[in-house]
Parts: structure tokens; sequence; C-alpha cells
């Protein structure tokens, strides 16, 4: 194993803070859009409906993007529903 010096081994370390920082911002950033949402979902069952949706869409496509008749007529549903709340 090769020896670090001082500046490669303070360049490490402000590349980790930077990597933890991002992702403890992606975090939050998730933890927010629960927290907004569940409250939402106390006071709108449209909202309640929607977010069960997607929901089902997310946990079904887990890996990526999913293309099967039950995820685009889910999206396509979720879609319709946003558009009526939003009216």
């Amino acid at each position: 194993m090769k020896k670090q010096t001082r500046e490669e081994i303070e360049q490490e370390y402000a590349l980790r803070v930077q990597v933890n920082h991002e992702t403890w911002l992606e975090v939050d950033t998730r933890n927010r859009e629960w927290r907004d949402a569940a409250l939402a979902e106390l006071d709108d069952p449209m909202l309640r409906l929607i977010t069960a949706a997607r929901r089902a869409v997310e946990s079904h496509a887990a890996v990526g993007p999913c293309r099967c008749s039950r995820c685009i007529d889910l999206q396509s549903a979720i879609d319709y529903a946003e558009q009526r709340r939003v009216a």
C-alpha cells in the first residue's frame, strides 16, 4: 500500500466530506417529501390515493423505470388524479 502525502490525505478527506454531505442532502430531501406527503394525506383523500399509487409503482419498479402495463396504467391514473386535484 502506497503511503499518502499530507495533501493527498486532505484531498481525500475533503472528497469524503463532500460525498457525505450530498448523501445527507438526498436523505433529507426524501425525508421532507415523506413528511409533506404524510401531512397532506391527513387532509386530502385524493392525495392519499395518489400517494398509494406512487408507492405501488415505486415498489414494483425498485430497480428502475418499469414499462409493464400495470405501471403504465397506474402512472396514467396518477397523472389524471393530479390534474383533477389541481383543477
